[in-house]
């Protein structure tokens, strides 16, 4: 064995055989991410750019609704599609979309263009990273994904440094109207390198465990749901989804809006303080008026400083294209940390964990730091909290978290994998994002009535989104405890036979 080979499988701890397919693997996921984190901070910024964050539990809702339409196509063609080509099928139609979304986006689409993206980019990534880790889950064993799976999941964590960084250059250079284009590469890529894998896999899948579940026939989405529904284990995984997105939903309700006006602050600090008569809670809710509220307020403040009209226009066209580049140079900084926090946790954490520690615990983390993390925003909240949580945060749920819900995966029967997880990935996430944009509006209607103070209405809504993470953290705990036993109970009946490829 060289050198090398003997340095990858210290790293990956892949055998000989499985060397090959661990590598394509982990390239085909940091594609993935590097084409994902170059939209995901355009997404925000370019939302933030024409609309309040208080706008985001409607879009949330919206989002939701979209994604049990698009899951519900895709769970159609499951049943009459080979998996590798409903695969190619749904890369190929992401990739005609990003082209049309480029050049709406590019050429002045306005505001209708930004609400198609953002649903887009809000949707679209469910379905290629569910079905993308679907053909990885039906190459590997379980075994195998104890062994492998925390090294294969880096590729996403080191594809989301890079992306954030490549976001983060764009955004400050004159490509920047380019983002979804150099996405596309990206993502083609993607598919390539795991389709290249999949052609030299040699049938896990055939080597799974038959599950004794009820046998439930095809049907409508719900009655999808209700087969998914009557399986305990995958059941315990499917919720333990739905209420991360709560807990991620909420953390976006929070910050987003903290972002935007600290963000924008700077901006009017630079451009319109100087000014007499500019007001920045005014300038700040500007984008949220008609074009004719606009002109009458900048033709306004431009006679009070002697101003033409359109150099004021300029001067905000100006505002609001800077605000955009620092918003999106601001995610892209912040997910790069989160990338980079996301590394230590596989390489450390998760190296060390998941050979020696129950999944129950490992699965669980996530929800116990959380819940730390909505306690601390019930103390303080300013822009540097945000950013911290939000590394913290994101790094475990795309690194350590997402990990362990795979090894999860891998106990289960193909059946799960291209039937059951896109839903699980899509609607079931979607619905926690319903839930929670149900959480906030309500807390908002309450706020209203009773003529509550901001922070009031905050301490609610930390206090019931709290409330909802202990149910998360029940469920993370039984779909954990469940694959401990099935695990031990696979191991002592030898079921699974020596898969070492040597």
């Amino acid at each position: 064995m060289h050198l090398v080979e003997k340095l990858f499988s210290w790293i990956s701890g892949a055998k000989e055989g499985e060397r090959g397919r661990v590598f394509l693997t982990f390239i085909g996921l940091l594609c993935l991410l590097v084409s994902y984190y170059l939209i995901k901070p355009l997404r925000n910024s370019k939302f933030l750019e024409e609309f309040d964050p208080s706008k985001l539990p409607f879009v949330y809702a919206g989002v939701a609704a979209l994604s049990f339409f698009v899951t519900k196509i895709f769970s159609t063609l499951a049943k009459r599609v080979e998996k590798y080509r409903l695969v190619v099928g749904a890369y190929t139609t992401i990739i005609i979309a990003k082209l049309l979304l480029g050049n709406w986006l590019r050429f002045g689409g306005g505001k209708i263009a930004v609400v198609c993206f953002y649903f887009f980019a809000s949707v679209y990534f469910l379905l290629a990273v569910a079905t993308l880790w679907a053909c990885i889950n039906d190459m590997f064993t379980v075994e195998q994904g104890e062994r492998l799976f925390g090294f294969v999941a880096l590729g996403s964590t080191i594809g989301s440094i890079a992306g954030s960084k490549i976001s983060g250059i764009i955004a400050n250079s004159e490509y920047r109207e380019h983002t979804l284009y150099f996405s596309i590469i990206f993502l083609a890529a993607a598919l390539f390198f795991v389709l290249l894998a999949a052609r030299g896999s040699s049938g896990q899948s055939s080597r799974r465990p038959k599950k004794k579940e009820p046998e439930i026939e095809r049907g409508d989405f719900w009655s999808e749901l209700r087969a998914l529904a009557v399986r305990p284990y995958i059941r315990s995984i499917a919720l333990s989804v739905c209420l991360l997105a709560v807990a991620t939903t909420a953390i976006e309700f929070v910050s987003q809006g903290v972002i935007d006006r600290e963000l924008a602050r700077e901006q009017y600090n630079i451009h319109f303080a100087q000014l007499q008569g500019a007001d920045y809670e005014t300038l700040y809710k500007l984008k949220t008026k008609s074009e004719s509220q606009q002109t009458d307020y900048l033709a306004d403040l431009a006679g009070q400083n002697g101003r033409s009209v359109q150099e004021l226009q300029s001067l905000y066209e100006t505002y609001r294209k800077d605000l955009e580049a620092q918003t999106r140079s601001f995610f892209s900084k912040t997910y790069e940390w989160q990338g980079w926090a996301g590394v230590l946790s596989l390489l450390v954490v998760a190296r060390f964990l998941f050979p020696r520690v129950g999944m129950r615990y490992c699965f669980s983390i996530l929800p116990v730091l959380s819940i730390v993390a909505f306690c601390l925003f019930g103390v303080t909240v300013d822009l540097f909290i945000i950013q911290v949580v939000i590394v913290i945060v994101g790094s475990l749920n795309y690194a350590l978290n997402n990990a362990a819900k795979e090894i999860l995966y891998t106990a289960t029967d193909e059946e799960t994998l291209f039937r059951f997880k896109p839903m699980i990935e899509g609607p079931c996430m979607r619905g926690g994002d319903v839930i929670s944009s149900i959480l906030k509006l309500s807390v908002q209607f309450i706020a209203v009535t009773l003529a509550l103070s901001a922070g009031a209405e905050l301490n609610l809504f930390l206090a019931i989104t709290i409330s909802v993470l202990l149910v998360w953290l029940r469920f993370t705990w039984l779909a954990g405890k469940e694959y401990d036993r099935q695990r031990k109970e696979a191991l002592d009946l030898d079921i699974y036979g020596d898969d070492d490829d040597d």
